[in-house]
C-alpha cells in the first residue's frame, strides 16, 4: 500500500520527482525506520515487465493520494493524462494533490473555473473537474539540486503542505514533530560519538 503515487512528465521533472519523493520519505522520519510513507514513483517502483500500463493501475489502486507535478510539459504527457484520467474514475478530485513545477494555473473566481484551460499546466482530463480552486504547492523557484533539498527552508516549507496532508495532520504539528525527531537524532548521534 501506498500512501501516494507521484504523476509527472519526465522530460519536464526528473529532478523533481526523486527530491519530492525523498524529501515526503525523511520528512519527520524516525531514525529507527527506512522511511516515513511509502511513496510511488515509477523509477524507483516499477521492475522490469511487460505489463507497464497494469503495473501502473496496481499501483495507482494501492494508492491514497494522487501527487501531481504540474507542468506545460505534464499537460501534454500522454503518461500523465492516463495517469490522472484514472485516478478520477476511481477516486475523488480531493485525493489529488497538486506541486506545480512550471508554468501556470490562473483560476477564475465569478467562472469558478481555470482561465485559460488550454494552458494551465494541467492535463485536460482536469480542466472541467475542479468546482472550487485547489491548494498546490508551489516548486517553480526550486531548479537546483540545493533548492531541492529539506535543507532549503523554501522547499522545506513547501514540503510540509503535502507531507501534513499526507500524515493526516496540521502542518504546525508535523513542523515540531519533525523538529522533535531531529533532536533526538541529534542527542543520538551525540551520545554514540561520546
Amino acid at each position: 500500500m501506498f500512501k501516494a503515487f507521484i504523476s509527472y512528465s519526465h522530460f519536464a521533472d526528473d529532478k523533481f520527482a526523486p527530491a519530492l519523493q525523498e524529501a515526503l520519505q525523511k520528512f519527520a522520519k524516525p531514525w529507527y525506520k527506512k522511511r516515513n510513507l511509502e511513496v510511488f514513483r515509477d523509477e524507483s517502483s516499477l521492475s522490469a515487465s511487460p505489463n507497464l500500463w497494469e503495473n501502473i493501475k496496481e499501483a495507482l489502486d494501492q494508492s491514497e493520494y494522487l501527487i501531481l507535478l504540474a507542468s506545460p510539459l505534464s499537460e501534454n504527457s500522454k503518461w500523465v493524462n492516463e495517469e490522472v484520467k484514472y485516478w478520477i474514475e476511481h477516486n475523488s478530485i480531493d485525493t489529488i494533490l497538486i506541486a506545480l513545477t512550471a508554468g501556470e494555473m490562473l483560476w477564475d473566481n465569478q467562472k469558478n473555473s481555470f482561465l485559460d484551460p488550454d494552458n494551465n499546466s494541467l492535463p485536460p482530463v482536469l480542466d472541467d473537474k475542479f468546482k472550487n480552486e485547489p491548494f498546490y504547492i508551489d516548486l517553480r523557484h526550486s531548479k537546483t539540486e540545493a533548492d531541492l533539498s529539506l535543507d532549503n527552508p523554501i522547499f522545506k516549507k513547501e514540503i510540509l503542505k503535502l507531507a501534513a496532508k499526507l500524515h493526516g495532520k496540521a502542518p504546525n504539528d508535523l513542523a515540531s514533530e519533525e523538529v522533535t525527531v531531529h533532536r533526538k537524532m541529534i542527542r543520538l548521534r551525540n551520545s554514540v560519538i561520546g
